[in-house]
């Protein structure tokens, strides 16, 4: 007895859900153009788009079960009754036009499939900046708290607002504390960003003029032997090696992974890391 080809896995993971995308592209001079468009008579076309947005809605998204009855009632056409003579088995071969069976044993579209994983690319892309911004803002808000509870517990030797009071009770001193909050309005809670930190280191350069900027060397001040350095600068390496392998979603989706210590981006970073470090070892022997 002769086995059954094996079939392909599946073009889209199984988790890829666009039930609440609730657009779905559409190329109309492709579809105009198309060879199934050209060949369907007016209850296979509608059966075809009705079967493509039923699949978009699927999970897997741009796949479709294999059942004859479900697919003709998703279709929509016409019964005997309609004087046409139309029904799902004269439209049957059209309508599933560029679907074809994968091992989960559905039906999956190639071309719609496409446009299931670029939409999906961008809802990742959208999750990872949420939990981003999520992270960032609790990280924010810990570090208010830790700061408001030492404000309150100096208040003991001052007025509660960071102030140091003198001899006399006047005032006329201001704690650290404040200090770093003056420093550090709208930017984080006394915590300068590295763009304002490069601006101000700009700004001084400007002022104290060419030799300035020629005594702080190549690196522009950073010295990368300390190890937070170098991981700064193996982080530039990275990003630099996913840019150039990656296309565009793929490459944003990564970074925000990076921000938000993603395990997925993390083991991506490890991967690219031992790649460079093989393509400088072959250079290396030439």
């Amino acid at each position: 007895m002769a086995k059954s080809p094996k079939l392909p896995k599946p073009p889209v993971p199984a988790n890829v859900d666009l039930r609440d995308f609730y657009f779905m592209p559409l190329n109309i001079i492709e579809l105009f153009n198309s060879e199934t468009w050209g060949k369907a008579n007016g209850w296979e076309s509608r059966a075809c788009i009705n079967l493509w947005c039923h699949a978009w809605h699927q999970v897997p998204a741009g796949s479709l079960p294999d059942d004859d009855y479900l697919l003709a009632k998703w279709a929509d056409v016409a019964g005997p009754g309609d004087g046409t003579g139309t029904t799902w088995d004269k439209v049957r071969l059209v309508a599933l036009r560029g679907f074809k069976k994968y091992s989960d044993g559905r039906l999956y579209h190639e071309k719609l499939c496409v446009k299931v994983l670029e939409a999906w690319a961008r809802k990742e892309e959208e999750s990872a900046k949420r939990e981003y911004d999520r992270k960032r803002k609790k990280k924010w808000r810990a570090g208010k708290d830790v700061k408001d509870q030492t404000s309150g517990d100096a208040g003991h030797a001052g007025d509660g607002n960071g102030t140091e009071r003198g001899p006399d009770g006047d005032g006329t001193r201001t704690s650290a504390l404040r200090e770093g909050e003056g420093q550090g309005q709208g930017e984080g809670e006394g915590i300068e960003s590295p763009i304002r930190s490069r601006a101000r280191q700009s700004l001084r350069d400007a002022k104290a003029g060419p030799s300035a900027r020629s005594s702080r060397g190549r690196n522009g001040g950073v010295d990368y032997s300390k190890p937070a350095n170098r991981k700064a600068r193996w982080h530039q390496k990275i990003l630099a090696e996913a840019k150039a392998t990656m296309t565009d979603p793929e490459f944003r989706l990564f970074t925000m992974g990076m921000l938000s210590d993603d395990p997925k981006a993390l083991a991506k970073a490890e991967q690219l890391d031992k790649q460079m470090k093989a393509a400088a070892a072959r250079g290396g022997a030439q």
